[in-house]
């Protein structure tokens, strides 16, 4: 089977196309023939070895993927051959994966596999910050930064279904358009306008009570003076390539609160909380149906150049490499 292989920290470059041998599932594993895979920041982090997680070299990366189960272990009950499942667990650039049957979770009716490839890490990454952390209320003000991007449209759909009024920051008007037709109720572009001052404005002078972060850097900074007393800062990512500092001092002041979104350490290690999260996000969509914002499809091959292009981070929506294999 084909694989994508990291033999160097650095860049995309390092990645190759290597052919390996197809998985063996041993006790209580599954092997997935992988349709789509998502791509994500997580998966630059880690090939340049800047992620907690430092796995011997060579490795293999791809954080969230989908397909159909080949091949089932010793002592693993209740899935089926050709089940359609996804997972978010490295290894998901290849044609196939095998991982433990604790991680594999069903596919929600309704997404296509494309879909379900960035079906966790952006929904589910969503649903666990609003719901598990922040606990939004209705009628609460969120502000979502990177609001353009995969995590971020999903943020957006998800907050408007848990009643939110959605604030969607991002840095260019194609990006805003975006978040628009996915259900923001305001548009802050932050390369453009003073983001303290529209959202005070746009809030009667009060400010936000839920930050969703996806950004931090410099828009962190300036958003952190637009909170309301008492607001909830939940904190998804670093796309701006720098983690902020966060004043205490400000945060005594107004009594604020930070919740760091670690959604993938504590999938991993509870997947009844993963299993959870997916099953409320089938509850939403049959109710009202997500729109997964998909940008762009690469040939596995070609996964190099699709993390290249996120890296550049010039990307609307969510990215996916495909393998050739669809059983849509």
């Amino acid at each position: 089977m084909r694989a994508i292989l990291c033999h160097a920290h650095g860049g995309p470059e390092n990645l190759t196309l290597d052919d390996v041998p197809d998985p063996v599932p041993g006790p209580g594993e599954i092997v997935i023939r992988i349709a789509a895979a998502g791509v994500n920041f997580a998966d630059l982090l880690m090939i340049s070895g800047k992620y907690y997680l430092r796995p011997p070299l060579p490795f293999r990366t791809g954080f969230e993927g989908a397909g159909t189960i080949s091949a089932i272990g010793a002592g693993v009950t209740g899935w089926t051959v050709g089940d359609r499942v996804f997972l978010a667990r490295p290894g998901c650039f290849a044609d196939y994966v095998a991982v433990k049957a604790k991680h594999v979770m069903p596919i929600p009716d309704g997404f296509t596999m494309v879909q379900a490839a960035g079906l966790i890490i952006g929904y589910g990454t969503a649903l666990y910050a609003f719901k598990y952390r922040g606990k939004v209320q209705p009628g609460e003000t969120v502000f979502i930064s990177g609001a353009g991007g995969g995590v971020g449209t999903a943020a957006i759909e998800v907050a408007k279904r848990l009643g939110a009024v959605v604030v969607a920051g991002a840095g260019s008007p194609e990006k805003l358009a975006v978040c628009a037709a996915h259900g923001a109720d305001h548009l802050v572009n932050y390369r453009t306008e003073n983001i303290r001052d529209r959202i005070k404005s746009l809030t009667g002078g009060k400010g936000y009570d839920l930050f969703f972060d996806c950004v931090g850097d410099a828009v962190f900074d300036a958003a952190l003076r637009a909170s309301a007393p008492k607001a909830r800062l939940l904190i998804v990512g670093f796309a701006g390539g720098t983690a902020p500092a966060i004043p205490a001092d400000y945060l005594l002041a107004k009594n604020l609160t930070v919740l760091p979104v670690a959604s993938g350490v504590d999938f991993a290690d509870s997947p009844a909380l993963a299993r959870d999260v997916v099953a409320n996000i089938g509850e939403m969509h049959r109710k009202t149906p997500f729109r997964p914002e998909i940008a762009a499809e690469y040939p596995l091959e070609e996964t190099a150049r699709a993390l290249q292009r996120l890296a550049a981070r010039n990307v609307t929506g969510k990215l996916v490499v495909v393998t050739g294999y669809n059983p849509d």
